[in-house]
């Protein structure tokens, strides 16, 4: 600092009380540049899906149906399940390509006097140097059985999917309940 403020002195003759100020200056202006620059970058691109099946009675072996004509998952019960979901997406893109997706999921099924409601609500983020591997936090999976919480499913997963969850947090019970053994009883 000595140096530079001799050689500043001696070239442009400035006093050395003022070379502090002089470097503050010009390390504000670097700052005020940097700023400008990260500011003139573009803004993260989201959008937003919504995907609704509206209330409807499933019959065994049939589809919901979504009200953009889109196949939900076939009910395998051997009664009629009454079924509504909603799903919403948000795929967030930044500038450098990396990717966050945000999903919110739920479903309602009701059957012979039960109700079991899933709810799920992850984030994923997508590294854009490596697509294949994807960081996944948040709740994959919780249902509640007639308001009783009977399934709870969180942690951190890493892919390509290993089958595992890396750091879990595990819910009362160990395996995803058959929802057509749940609506029967």
């Amino acid at each position: 600092m000595h140096r530079l403020s001799v050689t500043l002195v001696r070239m442009f003759g400035i006093q050395p009380r003022d070379v502090s100020r002089l470097l503050l200056g010009v390390a504000g202006a670097g700052m005020a540049l940097a700023l400008a620059t990260a500011a003139s970058a573009d803004a993260p691109v989201a959008v937003t899906s919504v995907l609704t099946f509206e209330e409807q009675v499933v019959m065994p072996g049939a589809f919901a149906v979504s009200t953009t004509g889109l196949k939900g998952e076939r009910n395998a019960c051997s009664f009629p399940v009454t079924f509504s979901a909603t799903r919403n997406r948000t795929d967030t893109t930044f500038d450098n390509g990396d990717v966050k997706i945000h999903s919110d999921v739920r479903a309602i099924r009701v059957a012979n006097g039960h109700t079991a409601v899933e709810s799920d609500m992850f984030s994923a983020f997508i590294d854009h140097t490596d697509p294949s591997n994807w960081t996944v936090t948040g709740r994959f999976a919780q249902m509640f059985l007639d308001g009783d919480l009977i399934y709870l499913q969180s942690g951190k997963l890493n892919s390509p999917v290993r089958g595992a969850v890396d750091d879990p947090h595990p819910g009362p019970m160990g395996a995803v309940p058959n929802i057509c053994d749940i609506l029967s009883e």
